[in-house]
């Protein structure tokens, strides 16, 4: 689905009639308090925040490259914003949550490579405040991210890992109607047979098993399976294929939305403060760099929106079952 296809689904949950109801639901099922008139004091709010968030995204599709990071990062965060007012009425309670919840490092070193940078998550702010009401984490404070790190969660960039880097980030899987099916030689990308790796998948992500061949071991695909938030699985919107990561750690890793919106963030301060190194990297192509950011800035132009929008659906058929 292309993002215009995107927003223009979204234009269903910009109508304050619909919204309300849609809000009432979720702060039913949550057993809040006063459901009605939290969902009409929160259905403008809502959106306000997901048309000010397609203006941001229409915006940096006719931008010129510089900018387009800054656009899209702030796009992004009234995107977070909206999908938080499902879970979280009381947002915001503190002026504290508004904040970025991220820093980076303030001036950057002689010979500074992108990749190689970090990002600090705060113990306060939208990041912690959106990992915790959208994915249950907890405690994310002092992480430390590298952008070589984040870029692997993305997968429409695994070409690029393994033409730049020499290096296979993903491994490809099969999903149909009922099964995913997993290559049985994956287990040694993380060190596991292929039983421990289904017991490992049995228990931190609830995937049963459906049965196996000599080479390939499949799952009974989950009801809830979703495309755009169904751990430990990443999708390509570009290709349309399903995958894993290669490496253990990033297993149950940072989920994809919020990789973007670290990438974002940090890619939004560089245009903003690093100007010189911007346009050198921006005009001269000098350094891998430069593709790395261009690929993620198209990837993520089209995909956030499609992942908010998969979100919402999301919320409002649990609640519609409940």
């Amino acid at each position: 689905m292309t993002a215009t296809n995107a927003w223009n689904q979204l234009k269903s949950y910009q109508t304050t009639d619909t919204v309300q109801k849609f809000l009432e639901k979720c702060y039913q099922k949550s057993n809040q308090s006063l459901p009605a008139e939290l969902s009409y004091q929160n259905s403008y709010p809502f959106v306000y925040h997901l048309k000010h968030a397609e203006n941001f995204y229409l915006s940096a599709e006719n931008a010129s490259l510089p900018v387009k990071p800054m656009l899209l990062f702030y796009g992004m965060a009234q995107l977070i914003k909206a999908c938080i007012l499902t879970k979280d009425p009381e947002y915001p309670a503190a002026s504290s949550v508004l904040a970025h919840g991220v820093s980076s490092r303030k001036r950057k070193k002689q010979h500074y490579r992108f990749l190689q940078d970090e990002v600090k998550i705060q113990r306060n702010g939208l990041f912690a405040h959106a990992a915790f009401h959208l994915y249950s984490l907890q405690h994310v404070e002092n992480d430390k991210y590298s952008m070589h790190e984040l870029l692997q969660r993305v997968p429409e960039l695994c070409d690029l890992f393994k033409m730049h880097k020499q290096k296979d980030v993903h491994i490809a899987i099969g999903v149909d109607d009922q099964h995913i099916h997993l290559p049985k030689d994956a287990a040694a990308s993380y060190h596991m047979t292929p039983d421990r790796m289904l017991d490992y998948l049995h228990h931190h992500f609830q995937l049963d098993k459906a049965g196996e061949t000599s080479d390939v071991m499949s799952l009974l695909l989950p009801e809830s399976f979703n495309a755009f938030s169904s751990p430990p699985f990443l999708y390509n919107q570009q290709t349309c294929t399903y995958s894993l990561p290669a490496s253990l750690n990033d297993l149950g890793g940072l989920p994809e939305f919020l990789a973007h919106y670290l990438l974002l963030y940090n890619l939004s301060m560089i245009s903003r403060y690093e100007t010189e190194w911007w346009y050198e990297l921006m005009l001269s192509h000098s350094q891998d760099d430069y593709v790395f950011i261009v690929r993620f800035l198209e990837a993520t132009k089209d995909k956030i929106p499609q992942m908010a929008l998969s979100f919402l659906h999301q919320m409002r058929e649990q609640r519609m079952q409940g």
